[in-house]
């Protein structure tokens, strides 16, 4: 008899225990149900912003170019401006003076001359001789003189270019 009612105290106290564990359990499943819930909302939230920006620089995308620009002094420094973000239809002389400090002017003939790019000026040794800034655009194996005044020369997207400060002769 006394065994049994032991076997009885154990069996209570063990459904009890269960009973208790369950629902602390329960509780604690909801509560992390919820957050859950909540933390799902907030990720969907997140990719519906992401899918507009998405949208949004897509539609950036066509109205401007990225341009890699080069100044080269000519002295052995040279500055790289990788991704510059210029709108579509630029010219060359839009994406220097994007980037730098820029004097220019018009000759007698309508050429645009770069007097100046960050304070480094031309300088005339004779009446047609000395360093000038000479715009450049890389191509598969290497760069080119552009000869087209850079106001004139209208810039593609990924292109790039270099301003060279180098001595010209005739």
């Amino acid at each position: 008899m006394e065994l049994k009612k032991i076997l009885l105290a154990i069996l209570i106290v063990w459904a009890l225990v269960t009973t208790l564990s369950t629902f602390f359990l329960f509780y604690q499943f909801i509560g992390v149900s919820r957050e859950v819930e909540r933390l799902t909302g907030n990720l969907e939230e997140l990719v519906n912003t992401l899918r507009e920006l998405n949208e949004s620089i897509s539609r950036l995308r066509t109205q401007v170019i990225l341009v890699n620009i080069v100044i080269d002094y000519g002295n052995g420094t040279v500055v790289w401006y990788n991704n510059t973000v210029l709108y579509r239809n630029s010219t060359a002389l839009a994406a220097l003076m994007a980037i730098a400090r820029v004097e220019y002017e018009r000759s007698k003939t309508g050429k645009t001359v770069i007097v100046s790019i960050n304070g480094v000026q031309i300088k005339y040794t004779s009446l047609n001789e000395g360093y000038f800034w000479r715009l450049y655009v890389y191509e598969e194996g290497g760069w080119r003189r552009i000869k087209l005044d850079p106001d004139r020369y209208i810039l593609s997207d990924e292109e790039t270019i270099k301003w060279l400060y180098e001595y010209v002769k005739p």
